[in-house]
């Protein structure tokens, strides 16, 4: 039986994708996606990747860079080498020393994060 990793889906640098993703299960992403990505589960931005465009998901953490509108309903992380230009709304935003932020950020509890997404993510 093959270990389990805990990412079922990967996105490798030098692949890039336009258009809209639904993740299920753990997304690691190092190349580019411009689009929407929803998720119910973590996604983790590497150094080299790049999001361009909407994410909603459980959980999220980034290395590498992201603009847009970032909704998370348990927590951002903002790694070191991280670029965030986005509007954020989650109930936890970690920031490390050298990140770069520009935007806004509404951190609020989780039940006030679930009805702002419900705004602003229509389904």
């Amino acid at each position: 039986m093959m270990n389990e990793t805990p990412f079922r889906g990967y996105i490798d640098e030098g692949t890039e994708i336009e258009g809209d993703i639904i993740a299920r299960s753990p997304l690691r992403i190092d190349g580019k996606i411009k689009g929407k990505i929803k998720s119910n589960s973590t996604i983790i931005v590497g150094k080299n990747g790049e999001i361009n465009g909407e994410v909603l998901v459980d959980e999220i953490t980034i290395s590498g860079k992201v603009k847009g509108k970032l909704c998370s309903k348990k927590g951002v992380k903002i790694e070191d080498s991280a670029v965030l230009e986005a509007e954020v709304i989650t109930p936890v935003l970690s920031i490390k020393e050298g990140a770069i932020f520009k935007g806004s950020a509404k951190v609020l509890p989780k039940d006030e994060v679930n009805k702002e997404i419900e705004k602003v993510w229509k389904f």
